[in-house]
């Protein structure tokens, strides 16, 4: 659910620093499949799936849905798929503008109430292209990289304790001063799109969840699950287990309770993401809306890459990639288009990045994939044949 850049600079999965590309080639035995093979036998693991011109063309997985059961994972699997799930709800978002419920330049206060004077100068456009200034509600616990010790803005509240979309609503409420003014600059936080769930559910006039399910099967025809909550706490949304580090060199099942489906949380196979990736790319009208920047990421720094509504773009060697990463407590997942050749990479992990690097995989696949760690995932694939 973290913005994809403070993973990379955490120095945990899936950096992708896209410049080095050009320059620099993975081993040619380090193609995807080995890489995933690469998993320990007895601990959690990932999937991917590859498509291209609306077939399947790849896909693998390795480690355990449940290592207390030995059950295997599978590419048919349904993951947590963290902030990839922002796709999802910029699709709604796009929707319900086509249907003449909401447009894209309606302020926030147009659809949500009670907040601060900023409700009336922040736009939903502003919101999808995490241009608002809109603080994060997340708050990151000072030295510690993952997610466990965060705390809701305002509050003593962790990622083990029971949080509610509407405490969550209520803190964004309580931050009276933006960071910036709307439109003036990139900076990602998962409050835009909280802000973007209660305005579908009111433009909507329905339950998110719902929306989200009902956007994936007009779209790709596929069925997402999200997760219920029973007195504050989350049911299993499926027999997949996420898992943490343990603070040593094993993993740790762990279950986050706080309802953050908006900014992350939409539940699917590797096989569903690249359906939902091909159904984006399929409508280059849209695609375009989906991919067109916002502002630059980083004007000073990095003019290649921008975020869009929902998906990020950025453009390596003179070609286009639009994708998005996700990670949460105890999954990381991404999804990548390349509208050039129209085919779509998916990948899904039931353990958190900093597992992912520190403990997901047996020390012969590691060592090549942190020497590689820059390129991961698009370059593997990059470097395999079609």
């Amino acid at each position: 659910m973290r913005e994809p850049h403070r993973l990379a600079s955490a120095g945990l999965i899936l950096n992708l620093t896209l410049g080095a590309c050009a320059t620099t080639t993975p081993p040619e035995h380090f193609g995807l499949a080995a890489l995933i093979r690469g998993f320990g036998e007895s601990g959690p693991g990932c999937a991917y799936a590859v498509r291209a011109d609306g077939r399947a063309m790849r896909e693998d997985a390795a480690g355990y849905a449940n290592p207390d059961t030995g059950e295997p994972l599978t590419a048919n699997d349904r993951l947590d798929f963290g902030s990839v799930s922002k796709s999802f709800t910029a699709a709604v978002i796009l929707e319900l503008s086509k249907a003449g419920r909401l447009t894209l330049e309606d302020t926030v206060s147009t659809h949500v109430s009670d907040l601060p004077a900023w409700g009336r100068r922040v736009t939903l456009h502003d919101l999808l292209a995490m241009r608002s200034g809109v603080p994060e509600f997340r708050m990151a616990a000072a030295g510690v990289d993952g997610w466990k010790e965060d705390y809701l803005h305002g509050t003593s509240l962790t990622a083990g304790d029971r949080v509610s979309a509407e405490q969550i609503m209520d803190s964004i409420r309580e931050m009276d001063e933006l960071k910036f003014e709307p439109g003036e600059r990139y900076q990602y936080s998962n409050s835009n799109y909280m802000l973007l769930r209660a305005t579908a559910e009111a433009a909507g006039n329905a339950p998110f969840n719902q929306q989200i399910r009902s956007v994936a099967r007009q779209l790709a025809g596929i069925e997402v699950q999200t997760p219920e909550f029973d007195n504050g706490y989350r049911r299993p949304v499926s027999g997949i287990v996420g898992h943490d580090a343990d603070g040593g060199s094993g993993a740790t099942a762990f279950v986050s309770h706080w309802d953050v489906l908006g900014a992350s949380s939409v539940w699917a196979s590797v096989r569903e993401m690249a359906l939902w990736g091909e159904s984006l790319m399929a409508d280059r009208e849209r695609l375009e809306k989906f991919a067109a920047p916002g502002v630059l990421r980083y004007p000073d720094e990095d003019e290649e890459r921008a975020y869009g509504l929902g998906l990020m773009t950025v453009t390596v060697d003179g070609e286009r990639f639009v994708y998005h990463l996700g990670g949460t407590e105890g999954f990381s997942s991404g999804i990548f288009l390349r509208p050039g050749n129209n085919s779509v990479l998916t990948f899904s992990c039931n353990m958190s990045p900093d597992l992912f690097f520190t403990s997901g995989m047996n020390a012969d696949a590691r060592s090549p994939l942190e020497k590689w760690r820059d390129l991961v995932f698009l370059h593997v694939w990059l470097s395999e044949p079609d």
